[in-house]
Parts: structure tokens; sequence; C-alpha cells
């Protein structure tokens, strides 16, 4: 590896959050999206927090192990309700993989020997993502519409209609129909969207390692509810889809929290975007759609993760043939 002149000398006199800092800016000026620097910036900055702040050139594999073992068991997340539970393993996974490309980084524009290479990566299985029933959605979608039961005493119960009721329920089935993240849902223009078709333009973003350019369609449910909700407001081309009340753009945890909450009222656990992913995905599947399709229409690199989907849908099939097997039922 060429090594820059004058790398040896900063590199032995830098400090790590020095080194982290230029890493993250040369992270924006390559284009990469917030949320992944957002990611970046924390896991590195609890390794500047757990080192010290050493000199750079003082961190060795067995400084990074610990640093990797501290994080599994010892490090207590700060998250809104409360939950200290341990970090996740694919939380760990982010971790080890800012590791990976701060040091790849540093190598170049450093020239520093990377003691990362022997850091063994986390092992873990995905948590099974169960799809949302029918029933579930119908709960949230009422959810989105009305207030959580008003108990008035000398009263009869009752529940109000909610002021972003138009809006929510226009993007619960948008995120139904179309499996989309929700950083590309909040970053949704007017003009990306084409309410006479039916199609919603997916823009590239960033680095496009993940908001990869595709066109996702709405069905005729969602697009009448989308269309309730963008002739309720006067907009132009250049504005955001969904806003909040005040007219101001949302972003992905602005969503987060509006779907966290309507599973609250709705008495639907787990309810995030993921899940709305990944019920999108099997139920394309299940209704006869192809993996190759699918995988342009989620944004996917591989087929990897429509594999997994597949997997599941030929579960429920062999499920469905067991309990309706008719030799089994006439008990031949």
């Amino acid at each position: 590896m060429r090594r820059l002149k004058g790398a040896d000398r900063m590199s032995k006199e830098i400090r790590l959050n020095k080194a982290v800092e230029g890493y993250l800016i040369a992270k924006a000026a390559d284009g990469f999206s917030e949320h992944s620097i957002e990611i970046n910036c924390w896991a590195l900055g609890r390794m500047v927090d757990y080192t010290g702040n050493a000199l750079l050139s003082e961190i060795d594999l067995n400084i990074l192990r610990g640093y990797m073992n501290f994080m599994r068991r010892e490090y207590k997340p700060t998250r809104s309700g409360g939950n200290q539970s341990p970090l996740a393993g694919s939380s760990l996974d982010r971790i080890w993989s800012s590791i990976r490309a701060f040091y790849r980084w540093a190598e170049v524009d450093l020239g520093i020997d990377r003691p990362d290479l022997r850091l063994p990566r986390p092992r873990y299985e995905n948590p099974v993502v169960k799809p949302f029933t029918q029933d579930e959605i119908h709960l949230l979608l009422n959810a989105a519409e009305y207030t959580a039961l008003v108990v008035v005493p000398g009263k009869n119960p009752f529940r109000m209609k909610r002021p972003t009721a138009d809006r929510d329920t226009a993007i619960i089935l948008t995120l139904l129909d179309t499996g989309i993240r929700a950083s590309e849902c909040a970053r949704l223009r007017m003009s990306d969207l084409d309410l006479e078709r039916g199609e919603i333009v997916i823009r590239p973003h960033g680095s496009s390692t993940k908001s990869r350019p595709r066109t996702v369609f709405l069905g005729k449910v969602a697009r009448r509810a989308v269309w309730r909700y963008v002739t309720s407001r006067q907009t132009f081309d250049d504005d955001p889809l969904f806003t909040s009340l005040h007219g101001k753009p949302m972003d992905r945890n602005t969503i987060r929290h509006l779907l966290v909450n309507a599973g609250k009222r709705a008495g639907v656990k787990n309810v995030n975007v993921h899940r709305f992913r990944h019920t999108c995905a099997i139920q394309y599947l299940r209704n006869g759609g192809d993996v190759f399709t699918l995988q342009k229409i989620m944004g996917h690199a591989t087929l990897d993760m429509v594999k997994k989907y597949l997997d599941i849908v030929t579960s429920d099939a062999k499920d469905a043939h067991r309990s309706a097997s008719p030799a089994d039922r006439w008990q031949l």
C-alpha cells in the first residue's frame, strides 16, 4: 500500500477522535447517506470513549476485540422508553462493519497498518420477521383514523377522528403496497407520484447501496388513500409527499414513531417499517409473483434476501398441504 507523504508521522500523532472526524468528512463527501454516517458516527464514537481517545497508532487487535466484547456484554443502550436490553446481533454487525470501513479509509488516507483484519465478524441469526395478518392491518388502519377510546364519566365512551388520519392511512397503505424503506418514504416528492398510473419513482440517494432507482406500484385502495391525502392540501411538484401537520418534511424517525404509536393504539406488537416490507414481499410471492421482479421492486442488490422470502412462502405451502392432504383427511 502506497503511503502518503508524512502519513507515518501523522498516524503516530493523531488521536482517534480526529481520525474519525476525517473519516466522516470523507464519507459525506463521497455521498453516503445521513443514516449511514449517523451509524458510523455512533459506532466509532463509542470506540473513542472505550479507548479513552487513544492515539490511533496505539490501537491494536486486542483493543478492538475488547471494544466488541464491551459492546456485546456491558454497553447499556439509550433507547426511547428506557429499554436497556443488550444490543442485537445486527447492531453488533454494524459496529464491526463501521470499524472495517474506518480502517480501510485510514490505510489509504493515513497510511496505517490495519489492526482490524483478524477481528472476527459477530455471528448472529436474523430474527424471524412475521408478516402482518389481514386482521392486524385492519386494526392499524383503524388506529390511524381514530384516537384511542376516550372515557368521560357520565358519557358513553367515544373516539375522535385524528387530525392526521388521511396522511397516516396513506403512509400505511403505501408501505404495504410498495415495500419501500422508511427513508425512501420520507424522501418522496410530489413529482415522484403518478396517481393516474399508480406509480411512485424511487430516486437514487447517497451511495445508492440501498436506495436503488426503481418504480413501485400502488393498488386501487392505496391510490385512493394517497389521492384523498394530497387533495386535502395545496402542493407543488417539489413539495414532500408526506409532511407534518405544519407542512414540514417527515424523516425516517417520525415515520417510525407514527407506526409505533399506531401499533400501541391498535394493540398490535412490533409495528415497524420492516414488517411492512416483509409483508409486501411475502404477499407478492404468495399471489404468484416471481423472485426477479420482486428483487427489482424491493431494491435488493442480490437475490439473497428474496430467497429468504421464498423460503417462508415455500414453508407455508408445505404446511398448507399437510393440513389439506386429501389422503390424510380421508384417513385412507
